[in-house]
């Protein structure tokens, strides 16, 4: 592989615009901020976490699928302007002919590896869900996909993830 390329992790999260009351975490005595309008409306994001510690994260539209996975893909590719390893789950649509196909055509900037079945917990981008679920998601709820994307960039900037990608991939 060489040292040209960089180690990035990569998975995908709906995020729907209106918590679940039953898992709303508020200070003792504080009444939670929340939103209520019975809206099951979500937003799909695909997170790439580098060996780095910067934290990508793109709309995948309406469907997690694999169009949205390859071009997701595509715009990180553009923006990293790097050599990637990629380590990715075994969903259905990082699997599919059409992403194999896809991955496999472009072996000059992009090496990939999965992830073993059912182990989640190596995942390091399932880290960042977990605290964004935490820090966010779990207090408050909005009434536009604009504000939640907004609000979710605001928290992903800057460096708000620190985890060392090594510690998910040592043995």
């Amino acid at each position: 592989m060489g040292e040209e390329y960089e180690i990035v992790c990569h998975d995908e999260c709906s995020i729907k615009l209106e918590i679940d009351k039953t898992r709303v975490w508020a200070q003792k005595g504080s009444k939670p901020i929340k939103y209520i309008s019975g809206t099951q409306t979500k937003i799909n994001i695909g997170g790439f976490y580098t060996e780095n510690k910067i934290f990508y994260h793109y709309d995948l539209g309406e469907k997690q699928n694999t169009n949205s996975f390859i071009d997701s893909l595509k715009k990180f590719k553009k923006d990293i302007n790097h050599k990637i390893f990629l380590i990715i789950d075994k969903a259905s649509f990082h699997t599919s002919k059409d992403a194999k196909a896809y991955l496999d055509a472009n072996k000059d900037w992009l090496e990939y590896e999965y992830f073993s079945t059912a182990a989640p917990d190596r995942n390091p981008v399932e880290f960042c869900w977990k605290r964004t679920r935490q820090e966010l998601l779990q207090l408050y709820s909005f009434s536009k996909k604009t504000e939640l994307l907004s609000n979710l960039g605001k928290l992903w900037e800057n460096g708000f993830f620190t985890h060392e990608l090594s510690n998910y991939l040592s043995l």
